[in-house]
């Protein structure tokens, strides 16, 4: 039961990835990272026009591409709607912004 309330609170129902609440327990014994911010942008004509169901098989395939492009060198995280976050160990954000350019 308290397996499930954290899995709640903490990571997101459509992508599975941490949510904006879980970047706090992940960064406290950090010391230096980088912080890459990702917005699909067009999610809302996404889910007006084919529904929602598309919009979070969207939301979905967007989150296993940034946890394959970033991989072990950080951590993704689902903030809310259309917003992702990317918390980098010590690792130079263009570098990796470049793996996520559409």
């Amino acid at each position: 039961m308290l397996r499930k309330k954290y899995k709640i609170n903490y990571y997101n129902d459509v992508t599975n990835l941490p949510n904006r609440r879980n970047p706090y327990l992940y960064l406290r014994n950090r010391k230096e990272f980088s912080v890459l911010l990702i917005d699909l942008g067009r999610l809302k004509g996404v889910n007006e026009t084919y529904g929602f169901i598309y919009g979070d098989m969207l939301l979905n395939f967007a989150a296993k591409e940034i946890v394959r492009i970033v991989g072990t060198k950080g951590r993704a995280f689902h903030f809310q709607g259309e917003e992702f976050a990317v918390f980098l160990r010590e690792q130079d954000p263009k570098k990796l912004s470049n793996g996520l350019k559409v």
